[in-house]
């Protein structure tokens, strides 16, 4: 189990889970109480979904999904019923943190170039559009969030450090304006 996020609302829970096949991340949905458990993906093994979240209005779901075998990721949308399930990026990069922002259209997310070793933070319409760079964060930064009002971007870095280890061993936490 794991990367539970709450509903706006706080009355559904969103999360992962091997539970159903092994080593194959699926998205799961629950009543914030931990009851009604529903898997709203299945998928073969050749794919681990991850990093759920929900829209603002708590009617979609926002995730990443992996092709295992060659470590590629897209972003996937569907509603919490899980109808409509909808591939938004073609790209085969390897992504994470994903959200749809409240304008309830337009989707953030960031990816590892793997050219440069930064991330880089990308907005796409719901709508399929081209992918817009918004800000690059520093070389070995990771798991970057979005503040409420979409103007800050928190993440976790070892780069700015100078340690020459590990970058899960050695980290900040740091805060950034996306202005």
């Amino acid at each position: 189990e794991g990367d539970p996020i709450f509903s706006q609302d706080g009355s559904k829970i969103v999360f992962v889970s091997e539970r159903s096949t092994k080593n194959n991340g699926e998205i799961y949905i629950m009543n914030s109480n931990g009851s009604n458990q529903v898997r709203l993906t299945y998928n073969n093994n050749e794919v681990y979904d991850y990093n759920p979240s929900f829209s603002p209005d708590g009617m979609k779901i926002i995730f990443a999904r992996q092709l295992k075998k060659y470590y590629y990721t897209d972003i996937f949308m569907m509603d919490v019923d899980r109808s409509n399930q909808k591939r938004l990026t073609f790209d085969n990069i390897p992504k994470g943190n994903s959200s749809l922002l409240k304008d309830g259209k337009t989707i953030r997310y960031s990816i590892l170039n793997l050219k440069t070793k930064q991330s880089e933070i990308y907005e796409i319409k719901a709508n399929n559009s081209k992918p817009i760079l918004v800000s690059q964060l520093p070389q070995g930064a990771y798991d970057a969030t979005y503040s409420k009002d979409e103007k800050e971007i928190v993440f976790v870095s070892s780069s700015m450090t100078n340690y020459k280890v590990d970058p899960y061993t050695k980290t900040e936490i740091f805060i950034m304006n996306l202005d």
